[in-house]
């Protein structure tokens, strides 16, 4: 009788939490932010409404512009502004260089991308950004844009340190952050016309597939793409090298993916874009603070090894082939990273494949792991690289778990799906 009666009221309690999270109208903001609320009124251009656990509190406003839609406790939706997409730009992943006879640039029929040559005299670049309601807004980053890339052309040619002073809107973090690419990877963009979106982000704006040139770059790997990011009023915050647009939807817009997680996915892929920028312009105060003090490091390599076995004659004649493992601390880690970064003019890190996962449990967790392609003056791999992220105050990301993995295991044998590190193989406790 007893077991029965808590039975009945677990179930009773369970109800209850049912009807109560269903009870609640979800607005969701254009740049991803969840409110739980109680809609009050809906007026042509705005709704109010109160904070669900304080109905009887404040009320609020929000202007329909600001929202993507609203879902409300009878199951019903509405709609009321589209998430805009960076626009596909087909390309192949490693464009040749190919000298043209004009000055003009375009994309021709075959999809390989012309790079400017040093014969051309510098020519002028403009951005034409789309899907920004705001003129003001819009102006600024027009010009602010097509002012930074222009002066990049020019001085690819001329072989001297971009001046940014005249840059308006540029903030003196981004001017920083130019200038520390542009003393490891000088770079051009090879478009003197963009048309992109304009894409809202949890701080303001941001404008993606800005393609650019980086100089002396080995065959293949001298095409890039940057994004930049502004302020709500249009100025020029950061910018740094992008990952490829089927990345980004993957992030984004994948499957799977709620909009209510919108804002961490947005998070997540400004801090892997940042984290990817950071090797490739060395800089080491940055990959040292998003590191936790105590972060697990482990890099494994694949070593040959005598078998343990009586037989001498397997033990001369054979060896075997395993991934041996190593664990660092953070210390040993940005230690090694210094003088990696001293010993090679320049540094190009590439992430090709990309997957980001929430711990089923603690929502503040999550798990990336990306193919990873190493190019230094002096050496190259490619492997798996994993990185276990926390959102330790909601907005801030810290890095708990950072693994790689050579892409090639014992043997000549890829890695299996099984074998790659991944946010299931760790046991997560707070």
């Amino acid at each position: 009788m007893r077991k029965t009666t808590k039975l009945i009221t677990l179930l009773a309690f369970f109800m209850l939490f049912e009807v109560g999270v269903m009870a609640q109208d979800i607005i969701i903001l254009i740049n991803g932010t969840e409110i739980k609320s109680k809609v009050l009124e809906d007026y042509p251009e705005y709704i109010e409404y109160s904070k669900f656990n304080d109905q009887a509190g404040e009320i609020y406003t929000e202007t329909k512009a600001n929202i993507f839609k609203i879902k409300y406790a009878s199951g019903d939706e509405d709609i009321f502004n589209e998430i805009a997409q960076p626009i596909e730009r087909k390309q192949t992943e490693t464009p040749p260089i190919t000298i043209p006879d004009t000055t003009y640039y375009e994309e021709p029929k075959n999809k390989q991308r012309y790079v400017p040559p040093a014969a051309i005299s510098p020519y002028s670049t403009d951005l034409f950004v789309t899907d920004i309601s705001d003129a003001e807004v819009v102006r600024k980053i027009n010009a602010g844009v097509s002012a930074l890339l222009t002066e990049f052309n020019k001085v690819y040619f001329e072989n001297r340190t971009p001046m940014l002073k005249n840059i308006h809107g540029l903030s003196k973090e981004g001017k920083k952050d130019i200038l520390a690419m542009w003393e490891t990877t000088p770079f051009c963009c090879i478009e003197t016309k963009i048309i992109e979106r304009g894409l809202r982000t949890p701080s303001g704006w941001q404008v993606r597939n800005i393609p650019i040139w980086l100089k002396d770059m080995p065959d293949g790997d001298g095409y890039k793409e940057i994004a930049i990011n502004f302020d709500n009023s249009g100025n020029i915050e950061e910018i740094y090298f992008a990952l490829e647009m089927h990345h980004y939807q993957a992030i984004m817009y994948g499957e799977g993916n709620e909009v209510t997680d919108l804002r961490r996915r947005q998070l997540i892929l400004n801090f892997v874009e940042n984290f990817k920028t950071a090797y490739n312009r060395k800089d080491i105060g940055l990959i040292n603070k998003v590191f936790s003090e105590d972060a697990l490091i482990i890099t494994g390599k694949v070593v040959k090894k005598v078998p343990q076995t009586d037989n001498m004659l397997t033990q001369s004649g054979f060896l075997q082939e395993e991934i041996e493992y190593q664990v660092k601390t953070k210390k040993d880690y940005i230690s090694k990273l210094h003088k990696v970064f001293r010993n090679n003019d320049r540094i190009n890190v590439d992430f090709n494949y990309v997957e980001v996962m929430r711990h089923p449990i603690f929502e503040d967790i999550y798990g990336v792991t990306l193919k990873q392609y190493w190019n230094t003056t002096r050496y190259s791999d490619v492997g798996w690289l994993f990185l276990m992220i926390d959102f330790k105050d909601g907005e801030n990301m810290e890095i708990h778990v950072r693994t790689w993995q050579p892409e090639i295991g014992p043997n000549g044998i890829p890695l299996s799906e099984d074998d790659i590190f991944q946010l299931g193989k760790y046991n997560v406790s707070k």
